[in-house]
């Protein structure tokens, strides 16, 4: 189309590893729209990977996605729109955030 550019960086598929410790691995994602985020869980630890925001120490989920809270395994959400959809653990709150960002 013309007069729009696409960021090179961007691809229509990420991972995010649901680690061990209190972090999502990458915490920020860049996809294409239509594309899939696919989130894996390791090291028996239990999260979520929950749509919504956090502020101070109350989070809010905002109902786009939500793994439920697992130890292992994987979930995959694919983001049909552009936009930024921060995201949270429920078991952790403000202290687990990320972001995807979908152009």
């Amino acid at each position: 189309m013309a007069g729009t550019t696409q960021d090179m960086t961007a691809s229509s598929t990420a991972s995010v590893a649901v680690a061990p410790g209190i972090a999502f691995s990458p915490a920020d994602v860049t996809i294409l729209h239509g594309g899939t985020v696919t989130w894996t869980w390791s090291g028996g630890v239990s999260h979520s990977a929950t749509s919504g925001t956090c502020v101070s120490t109350t989070c809010t989920p905002n109902g786009t996605f939500d793994s439920t809270i697992k130890s292992s395994g994987t979930f995959q959400f694919s983001f049909p729109t552009a936009g930024d959809f921060p995201y949270y653990c429920m078991v952790h709150g403000s202290m687990m955030t990320a972001i995807v960002h979908v152009q």
